[in-house]
């Protein structure tokens, strides 16, 4: 199951860019997967809260927009600004 690892280095990614631009909370997470990437956004969605628990995303809504191709990005991010 490589959609942990994925979720999970999303995660560090996040929290990184987080603390360089000064952000608070992050509400909601856009992930664009391809349906070729290898990824079965079913699986994204159910390990998800297990994935985000802890970090600063554990209020974080998860929205999963399906493309075509082999793609797998963040594709927005909503945030607020708590500092």
């Amino acid at each position: 199951m490589h959609e942990l690892s994925a979720l999970m280095s999303v995660i560090t990614t996040l929290e990184q860019y987080a603390a360089e631009n000064e952000i608070g909370q992050i509400d909601a997470l856009v992930l664009g997967v391809g349906d070729r990437s290898g990824y079965i956004p079913g699986y994204l969605e159910e390990i998800y809260p297990f994935a985000i628990k802890g970090s600063m995303l554990e209020s974080a809504k998860l929205e999963i927009e399906r493309i075509s191709g082999r793609d797998f990005y963040i594709k927005e991010i909503a945030v607020s600004d708590d500092r």
